[in-house]
């Protein structure tokens, strides 16, 4: 299905919040993507889903968890990006729409950094987005 802009941002923050409250208490998903996700179209209600794969971690130190883990939620924002509806002339309509397709490459472009330390983390993800 496609989405809005809008729509795509609010999987983004909806999945990148998920993502803080688990690094908060020191637990990695690990298994970050967007066939993890479940969005519930009626009330745009959106989880993070599949935890079998999940394991907990001790935070001080190990900061490369959560970083591999921002990646692969970078890679969620492009299959995001993929799946959005564009007008009959290729672009976004502009606006609202246009910024938060901007903002999503942005996230992308940051989350799938080359150099771990240059990647955010999911609670600096959860301000900008």
């Amino acid at each position: 299905a496609r989405l809005t802009p809008a729509q795509a941002r609010e999987v983004a923050r909806a999945v990148a919040r998920a993502g803080a409250w688990l690094h908060a208490r020191g637990l990695a998903h690990c298994d970050i993507y967007l066939h993890n996700t479940l969005r519930v179209a009626e009330t745009e209600v959106v989880k993070l889903s599949d935890l079998g794969a999940a394991c907990a971690y001790d935070r001080h130190g190990h900061t490369a968890v959560e970083k591999l883990e921002v990646r692969s939620f970078g890679l969620l924002l492009l299959d995001l990006l993929s799946h959005l509806q564009v007008s009959h002339d290729g672009t976004f309509g502009g606006g609202e729409a246009a910024a938060a397709a901007a903002a999503l490459r942005h996230a992308a472009a940051a989350c799938t950094a080359e150099s771990l330390e240059a990647r955010p983390s999911f609670a600096e993800l959860c301000a900008e987005l």
